[in-house]
């Protein structure tokens, strides 16, 4: 049986958000989302409930029709947080307390 790495589950996760097209687009949402925020703390549900209809739709319908999902994302939220965490490691002004994402400026 071969192990992965950390590595090589965090590169699964982001080959199929880029496989299903969502990887840019919840980067540049989720921005977006914190700067227009800015100074206030956001949960991943109040992140998820703030995005387009159509990218929560879409969101949905992978969870919910995609098989090889469980094992990478178990909900939306979850695909929230991975990405709200890579902007957190990228971005110097986006923090994260307590499961809370700002951008400080």
């Amino acid at each position: 049986m071969c192990l992965k790495t950390r590595d090589d589950f965090t590169n699964d996760k982001e080959s199929f958000l880029r496989h299903h097209q969502l990887f840019s687009i919840l980067i540049k949402e989720i921005y977006d989302l914190l700067i227009l925020h800015q100074a206030h703390y956001l949960t991943g549900t109040q992140i998820f409930e703030k995005l387009t209809p159509f990218l929560k739709a879409r969101l949905s319908f992978v969870i919910k029709k995609e098989p090889q999902t469980h094992p990478l994302f178990k909900d939306e939220l979850e695909i929230i947080s991975y990405i709200a965490d890579l902007l957190v490691d990228k971005i110097s002004k986006i923090h994260q307390v307590n499961h809370q994402y700002v951008y400080l400026h």
